[in-house]
């Protein structure tokens, strides 16, 4: 009777599901997490004995882990069996652990599911058991709870187990949260710089309502600066990294103890606590303990440029300028120059002690003398060395040497270089190379050059002319000069005809229009050009360029020499200029900042004369380069504030070293369209910064905001680091020319 009335209930539970739709299940049986916990006797951990049901067949021992379900709650549960074939013990909590025990008829296909007065019923799961065998599974409280977290300020920020979860709202300061499991929580409220912290237990049917308030009162700050040794120490507070500002470490930290933590690579790590008490800036200097020691190397003279590593790391060539730092402990040092053999030693480092070396090298090379005829290349190892004589160094190995001129069958030679010995070799004179030449010419006893060279007299036959490329020449009174180039080959006859033709004599003949023609053409059309060779040919410039570019302006005084006339194709000009920059920036910082730049720039440049209209008037291209010396800068602006935050000190104007701001030196090219006459030109420029002018240092002093902001570097300014790292400026240039008195 009680099997069928457990049937019939779990048939009704079905139907009402699918009478309804689909129900989200509260439990939730995890059929992939079933696995056996002992595979047979021999095996695994011995377990309890199970007894057979009450029909004395064997059974099987199940315990399900269950997530997010307190002992009281799994305490309710009862286990179902939908065969009747089945039968089960009541279901029973382990001690001191949220695991449920079932103990059931080991059967196939045994399936089962778990019903909760409260939370309803399980989905149903089927195992294969077997008998004396305990199994494992996993089940899950899947319902959602609702809670309520109250504050006594509106805005809070509400977060669990670190996750933000909203803000408390009014009229009662209340922020509601959906979608919780049962569990616990870490609860914490933050409402501007101030936190509260408490450990909540969401239970369902109870604990819906929290309340954590937030001290109201008002924090105390104060200014902590850290000086650090080294500079690029880390520095933690709070558990927080902070960033440096004007090369140190500027926080501002709540009345009270703090923890800090600096550290740096190759040293011991500082680990304290500073008690700050509200009042004013407090600056503390940490030294951390360095963990390295020195490592100096004396050498002799002839070890300059030789390499030291130390574990395998190059820190540096001889002569060190100062002693290298080497991590405390074991330390591998190697000095390697090419010719010696490589010194290796250890030294055991101990902290900040210095540890002198002396290094002696040795040599792993012989003085080479190589000698040939005066016109023979020397190659060694596929490198030309020199011509007809050679000596250096060579490291004890054997070479390839290569003899090699012009015409000439090359040689090859090994040597071989076994000691520090000195080592001289003579290699004979390379054999030539000879091909023939058959000249001859329909003027008899002409002469005949080859290369330039005068030979002798025509007709000729050699058999000995060097192979390659050579330049005959024919020459005979009354005659134009003949010229062919020819190829002379190894065994071959190379022939050359030369027909020379008799010279023409020069002529005038009178044109029926009164102009001559032939060679007095000629002579006319070179007087013509005469005028161009009037006035001065270096003439001395200056004039004024106004541009713009990179957010400021600028204007120069160019003094210039130009070298060459109008007429020419190309001028070339030297000279230098002084170049004034500025920006302002009235209207995004009020207080009229300003900032300018002073440069005296050396300059060289070509114009190239593209079109003359006459004599002295030309349209021109030109371009050149400009190495800019930096001479100062200036800021100026009411808003500068020297002091600290507590005492500000207000200043009109202020000066800055030239490296504080500026590289000292930058390299400009320019391009220029124009229209240049005898005494004057005008053009359209510009200029490009090759090489950045922008340094960015630390300033010396604060620029101060209306709105309270402040800037610490000039990297923050916007404006003005625009300005100084400017790539590209244009604007009109003018300039003057007086004669020098020079090459009329």
């Amino acid at each position: 009777m009680k099997r069928f009335l457990t049937l019939f209930i779990a048939a009704t539970i079905a139907l009402c599901a699918s009478a309804e739709g689909v129900i989200k299940q509260s439990i939730i049986i995890d059929k992939s997490t079933f696995r056996p916990v002992q595979t047979d006797q021999l095996t695994g951990v011995n377990i309890d004995p199970i007894r057979p049901d009450l029909s004395r067949r064997p059974c099987a021992r199940i315990k399900i882990f269950f997530h997010q379900m307190t002992r009281e709650q799994m305490g309710l549960l009862e286990a179902i069996y939908p065969s009747g074939s089945i039968q089960g013990t009541k279901c029973k909590v382990a001690e001191g652990n949220t695991v449920l025990i079932l103990e059931m008829t080991a059967k196939p296909a045994t399936k089962f599911y778990l019903t909760h007065p409260k939370f309803g019923t399980s989905n149903e799961v089927e195992f294969n058991l077997e008998g004396n065998k305990e199994y494992q599974l996993e089940a899950t409280l899947n319902k959602q709870l609702t809670i309520n977290i109250a504050s006594n300020v509106e805005g809070a920020s509400v977060y669990l187990n670190n996750e933000f979860k909203g803000t408390t709202a009014a009229p009662n300061n209340i922020c509601t949260i959906a979608d919780l499991f049962q569990g616990t929580y870490d609860l914490r409220l933050e409402y501007g710089d101030r936190k509260s912290e408490s450990k909540i237990e969401v239970i369902d049917g109870s604990n819906i309502y929290f309340r954590l308030d937030i001290d109201d009162t008002a924090p105390v700050y104060q200014y902590l600066v850290i000086n650090t040794n080294p500079k690029s120490a880390l520095v933690e507070i709070d558990g927080k990294s902070i960033q440096r500002k004007n090369g140190k470490v500027e926080v501002r930290l709540t009345k009270g103890v703090h923890n800090y933590r600096i550290s740096a690579d190759d040293y011991y790590t500082t680990v304290d606590t500073v008690v700050l008490d509200g009042s004013r800036t407090r600056t503390m200097e940490v030294a951390l303990n360095p963990a390295f020691g020195f490592l100096k190397v004396e050498h002799a003279s002839e070890l300059k440029g030789a390499e030291v590593y130390v574990n395998n790391r190059l820190r540096g060539t001889l002569p060190l300028e100062k002693p290298i730092p080497v991590k405390s402990g074991q330390a591998d040092v190697r000095i390697v120059k090419n010719l010696y053999h490589d010194y290796n030693t250890t030294l055991e480092v101990a902290d900040n002690q210095t540890y002198t070396l002396k290094a002696d090298l040795v040599p792993n090379f012989a003085e080479v003398t190589i000698t040939t005829d005066a016109t023979t290349e020397i190659w060694i190892d596929g490198q030309k060395r020199g011509t007809g004589k050679w000596s250096g160094e060579l490291e004890i190995g054997k070479y390839t040497i290569d003899c090699q001129k012009m015409s000439h069958e090359p040689a090859h030679h090994l040597l071989s270089v076994v000691d520090t010995n000195p080592v001289s070799v003579n290699y004979s004179a390379l054999k030539p190379i000879y091909g023939s030449l058959d000249i001859s010419c329909n003027v008899d006893g002409a002469k005949y050059y080859i290369d330039d060279i005068e030979i002798g007299t025509l007709p000729f036959v050699d058999n000995a002319v060097l192979v390659g490329t050579r330049t005959i020449k024919i020459y005979a009174d009354g005659y134009d000069t003949y010229t062919e180039t020819v190829t002379i080959e190894a065994g071959r006859i190379t022939t050359v005809n030369a027909a020379l033709t008799a010279k023409r004599t020069s002529t005038t003949v009178k044109s029926s229009s009164g102009s001559y023609r032939g060679s007095s053409e000629r002579t006319s059309h070179y007087s013509g050009r005469r005028s161009y060779h009037d006035g001065s040919f270096v003439q001395l410039g200056f004039g004024f360029d106004w541009g713009f570019g990179g957010g400021g302006m600028s204007f120069s005084v160019p003094v210039e020499m130009r070298m060459g006339r109008v007429c020419q194709l190309v001028n070339g000009f030297i000279g230098a200029r002084y170049n004034y920059a500025s920006v302002r920036s009235e209207e995004k910082y009020q207080g009229n900042p300003l900032f300018a730049v002073h440069q005296v720039s050396p300059l060289a440049k070509l114009r190239f004369n593209v079109r003359h209209w006459n004599t002295y008037e030309s349209f021109y291209v030109e371009a050149g380069g400009m190495y800019n010396l930096n001479l100062s800068s200036l800021y100026k602006t009411k808003n500068i504030a020297q002091g600290s935050s507590s005492a500000l000190t207000f200043t009109s104007e202020t000066k800055y070293k030239i490296e504080d701001v500026l590289n000292k030196s930058s390299v400009s090219c320019m391009v220029a369209v124009g229209y240049g006459a005898k005494l004057w030109d005008i053009s359209l420029y510009g200029i490009y910064n090759i090489t950045p002018t922008f340094n960015g240092n630390s300033l010396s002093s604060w620029i101060v905001y209306d709105d309270g902001s402040y800037i610490a570097t000039l990297d923050d300014y916007e404006d003005v680091r625009k300005f100084i790292d400017y790539r590209f400026n244009i604007g009109v240039s003018v300039r003057i020319y007086l004669f020098s008195g020079y090459g009329k």
